[in-house]
């Protein structure tokens, strides 16, 4: 199977699970105003109320290149929910380009390991999968951090067995770690 026929399988797949979001790439800095990117962006931008939430939305690893773009794109308003993202999260999205209209999958990534400097909230973002040969092993591992109620009997028991066995796991490292993943239960 191509990519291209692959990630609009995953889109299908995450139809029943979140809504779609609606991308539209951006024409690269270098892009002149006279380009059909430039231009079809243009319209698209007076047509469309859309969102560019710097920092919090890319194409993965970026758009067509070739075609004059890049890895910035802007998300049509009401189709995604920056204030409640969750790391690991998949959405069926539509990626639009002025001469493609691509049916693919994005999934929330936190992009450092460091929280935000101002805020202190973890630094996430939405990623928007261009159908790449490489892009299939990087969007099964972006989501598989999302927490779910089955990982999270799996490191329940994990650690219900080490503190039963292994007598060097204290009360109190027990305690902590039950509560991390408690925390994280109640994210889901």
């Amino acid at each position: 199977m191509n990519t291209y026929k692959a990630f609009q399988s995953l889109h299908n797949q995450y139809l029943a699970i979140n809504p779609i979001v609606h991308a539209y790439a951006e024409p690269n800095g270098n892009a002149k105003k006279t380009d059909p990117s430039s231009l079809w962006f243009l319209y698209i931008s007076n047509e469309k109320n859309l969102v560019d939430n710097g920092f919090k939305d890319y194409i993965h690893p970026e758009g067509d290149f070739n075609n004059g773009y890049w890895d910035h794109c802007s998300i049509e308003q009401g189709t995604f929910d920056y204030d409640n993202m969750r790391e690991g999260e998949v959405f069926p999205t539509i990626l639009y380009a002025h001469h493609e209209t691509i049916l693919t999958v994005s999934c929330v990534v936190k992009t450092s390991k460091y929280p935000d400097v101002v805020t202190g909230e973890e630094k996430l973002a939405l990623y928007v999968y261009y159908p790449h040969k490489g892009n299939l092993e990087e969007f099964e591992k972006h989501k598989e951090a999302l927490m779910t109620y089955k990982k999270y009997l799996t490191q329940k028991a994990a650690i219900d067995d080490r503190y039963l066995f292994d007598e060097s796991y204290t009360p109190e490292q027990y305690d902590e770690d039950d509560n991390d993943l408690t925390n994280k239960l109640e994210n889901i």
